[in-house]
């Protein structure tokens, strides 16, 4: 039999969904689930990055316990936000979460790109959480992972890393950011120069499949 593992993970909970055909029929089975939640650090909301990393883990041990072993496995998580690593690889800090944000993050943005300019970039509508305004408020904020970071990895791009060691960013998270082009298929890189953001720390998008 072929197996294959989607481990979907929300705001407040995560699950392990195993898939296979038989007879000609698509079957699921729940492998494993657990919760999942933002906490606070030094006054702001942040993921905790080790315990979905444990978890994933978990899920797929469950896997190995039922003697049902996927060929692949898919992580899914919310869009926008994001982990920052050091050029060893090395998480800089648990990731911000969404929630931080608030509307003086857009009014900021905009004195360096006003929105339409950004609608007609990337296609995307105005969410205070957006990655472009989360970057460049850390940019205000003169952050210091952000000065130290070499890749910058959406969530479940970072869990996958940790599984696997590649560091790319898989093309439908990256289209929640506000800074992909879709006209270009790229990374916009006018956003990235009027928000002050280093080009560096995007990785390569890979296609999805």
């Amino acid at each position: 039999m072929h197996y294959f593992l989607a481990v979907d993970i929300g705001a407040s909970s995560g699950r392990h969904i195993l898939g296979w055909l038989e007879d000609g029929m698509l079957k699921q089975l729940e492998m494993y689930r657990f919760e999942n939640g933002m906490k606070n650090e030094n006054g702001s909301l942040v993921w905790d990055t080790e315990h979905l990393v444990s978890e994933v883990k978990a899920g797929l041990k469950a896997c190995k316990a039922a003697g049902k072993i996927p060929e692949t496995v898919a992580i899914d998580t919310w869009g926008v936000d994001y982990g920052l690593l050091d050029k060893n690889g090395h998480l800089l800090s648990n990731p911000r979460a969404y929630r931080n944000a608030v509307e003086e993050d857009c009014a900021e943005a905009w004195k360096m790109m006003d929105f339409p300019t950004l609608f007609s970039h990337t296609g995307i509508g105005n969410e205070s959480f957006n990655t472009a305004y989360q970057l460049y408020r850390r940019k205000r904020e003169g952050d210091a992972a952000l000065e130290a970071a070499d890749t910058m990895l959406f969530m479940p791009d970072l869990l996958g890393y940790f599984l696997t060691g590649e560091k790319k960013s898989e093309y439908t998270e990256t289209t929640t950011s506000m800074l992909y082009n879709p006209i270009k298929r790229e990374w916009d890189r006018d956003i990235m120069e009027a928000f002050g953001l280093p080009e560096k720390i995007f990785p390569p998008i890979d296609m999805p499949g």
